[in-house]
């Protein structure tokens, strides 16, 4: 993580003006979608993205500007290579946080690094597994395994 951007800031400080994901802005004591947002145009998403008024206690945005995203287009050949991570993934649901063994982050720490190797520069790797930004997200409480199971 590059930075913690605590208690809704990140839609209203002006430094953040501009992010393709600053899709609301405050008006008064709420928070509503802006004209130009790219995602969440079809259904009001607010109270699962911020959290409910007044505080928004969700709406703590983490940004990171080292990052790699394969979109749909991740390969299956680091699975024999890095089965912890495979069982990882396999256990994950969308939104949670869990702790990992040692094991589990020395593998993952591996993996990261040899995919900055190949990739020292360039982030966005692959298109998005849905390419209709408009779409609200997935709110399966599945695991990120149906993900990766096909790929």
């Amino acid at each position: 993580m590059t930075k913690r951007v605590p208690n809704g800031a990140h839609y209203v400080e002006p430094e953040y003006d501009g992010r393709m994901h600053r899709i609301y802005r405050r008006d008064g004591a709420s928070v509503v979608l802006r004209r130009n947002a790219r995602y969440r145009t079809l259904r009001d998403q607010r109270k699962r993205d911020l959290g409910a008024l007044p505080r928004y206690g969700g709406a703590t945005v983490l940004l990171r500007s080292d990052f790699r995203y394969w979109g749909g287009d991740r390969t299956i050949e680091y699975r024999n290579r890095f089965p912890r991570t495979v069982a990882l993934l396999k256990r994950l649901t969308q939104g949670h946080r869990v702790n990992i063994s040692a094991d589990e982050r020395v593998e993952l720490v591996k993996l990261q690094r040899r995919e900055w190797r190949r990739h020292p520069r360039t982030k966005v790797l692959g298109a998005p597994s849905d390419p209709d930004y408009a779409r609200v997200c997935d709110q399966s409480e599945g695991t990120v395994s149906q993900l990766i199971r096909d790929h």
